[in-house]
């Protein structure tokens, strides 16, 4: 987290590095990939109750807990140290996939900066584009009149 200038209050970013994740008591975690910014897993809770598994991601805005089959969404929590905790149903059996999903007003800054950097490159070629082309051509006029 270099000098944790995003870190989130009260977060050990020394306990946050190659964390495995943690479930509570009645939830088992039978499958688990991490890639980046995305967690896939599948998780059991046979519980009656809600339970929480904790992630080894920071709990920043803007992450979700998908669940395909089911077409929904898990809530997400900030866990133990500032990470993702998901709140898995009680009797829940099922593939859930955290990922980070940029927040839209994201795409709008980029689009207006791309978009800004186009007009500037369209106002330098426009000109100083022509005052070079200018000097080409008063350049080849004093040539050809040697």
């Amino acid at each position: 987290i270099s000098g944790e200038e995003y870190k989130i209050e009260g977060t050990n970013p020394g306990e946050l590095l190659y964390n495995a994740p943690a479930a509570e008591e009645g939830v088992e975690i039978k499958a688990y990939q991490k890639h980046y910014l995305k967690v896939s897993m599948s998780v059991e809770n046979t519980m009656d109750k809600e339970a929480a598994v904790e992630l080894p991601l920071t709990n920043y805005k803007g992450y979700k807990a998908f669940v395909a089959e089911q077409n929904s969404y898990l809530p997400i929590q900030t866990g133990t140290n500032g990470v993702v905790s998901v709140c898995v149903p009680p009797h829940f059996e099922g593939e859930v996939v955290v990922s980070f999903v940029s927040p839209s007003y994201w795409r709008a800054a980029e689009l207006i900066s791309y978009l800004s950097w186009l007009f500037l490159a369209i106002y330098v070629y426009k000109t100083y584009g022509t005052k070079i082309r200018k000097g080409k051509k008063n350049v080849e006029a004093v040539c050809n009149e040697t």
